[in-house]
């Protein structure tokens, strides 16, 4: 199957030994579905006083957010399926994380999303599925904690 543009989704640590997902469906690890950060504002407020109504707001700030992700692992044996599984694990443990989408077409590369620092999570696996072509194939579900752009 060839696509007009590749997203590859890169996770774990920065540098040598960041997973990188791409969206094809090789056999391997490729994502299917990925939502954008649902960000969140951290409000600071003054201690309530005896004389002052209601909230006196001292700042607002954004706060981490969370990425939405599906991932499909398919192996070529059980045993290749359960490497591929433990690769992608390993990846969403990875602390200090990064998260990035960079898009490929014709004309070039673009990140398109990130990079954000992640915070580690672990996917919810579905159910392991034989396909037509002697391959194993499961799916995992996971939410992705990033920091914002900014944060330390």
């Amino acid at each position: 199957m060839s696509c007009e543009v590749t997203v590859l989704v890169t996770l774990g640590p920065e540098g040598e030994g960041a997973l990188e997902i791409p969206s094809t469906c090789d056999v391997g690890i490729s994502w299917t579905k990925m939502g954008l950060p649902d960000w969140e504002l951290r409000y600071t407020y003054a201690p309530p006083s005896a004389y002052v109504p209601g909230n006196v707001l001292l700042a607002a700030v954004r706060d981490s957010g969370a990425i939405p992700m599906t991932v499909s692992v398919e192996g070529t044996s059980l045993a290749d399926l359960e490497a591929k599984k433990v690769e992608l694990e390993t990846a969403l443990a990875a602390w200090p994380g990064l998260f990035k989408a960079d898009a490929t077409d014709d004309t070039g590369t673009v990140t398109i999303a990130g990079p954000w620092e992640t915070f580690p999570t672990m996917p919810r696996w579905g159910d392991v599925l034989p396909t037509v072509l002697g391959h194993y194939l499961l799916e995992a579900t996971f939410s992705l904690p990033v920091n914002p752009p900014g944060a330390p």
